[in-house]
């Protein structure tokens, strides 16, 4: 039988670190997402307001699969749009072929949110994308 394994995401901004689990918002602020079929990721997960020591963000929570047995790791693209400024962040799989990651991303940029699938390489802690596929907006 096939194990499925849960795991912390790396994230690429600058340096990489271990996302960490905050609290949910309001379950009537949640709106749900999934990838758009770009193969070897299997992605989906939930996107809400939060309001953190008075500040505002827009967090996603990702579940990321690794369905293809490539070499590549799978991978998401999250980016944030407000006043003609943006992030992204890239959190990614670790781990591998048939292994599912959950995390947390976080941004103050909260107008509009934005997701795409990649797949790629694990090097020396960042994540570097081989291809991706394109941007749909998730808020």
């Amino acid at each position: 039988s096939m194990r499925r394994r849960i795991a912390t995401i790396a994230t690429a901004v600058g340096a990489a670190a271990f996302l960490t689990f905050m609290s949910s918002a309001p379950a009537n602020a949640a709106v749900e997402w999934e990838s758009h079929g770009l193969e070897g990721v299997k992605a989906h997960g939930t996107t809400w307001r939060a309001t953190i020591d008075g500040k505002k963000y827009q967090k996603v929570r990702a579940y990321i699969k690794d369905n293809r047995k490539d070499g590549y790791h799978a991978a998401i693209r999250i980016k944030w749009t407000e006043d003609g400024r943006q992030t992204v962040k890239t959190a990614w799989n670790p781990y591998g072929y048939d292994t599912t990651a959950k995390g947390t991303l976080r941004s103050r940029k909260i107008t509009h949110t934005y997701v795409k699938e990649c797949v790629g390489s694990d090097a020396s802690g960042s994540f570097k994308a081989a291809r991706c596929g394109d941007w749909h907006r998730i808020r």
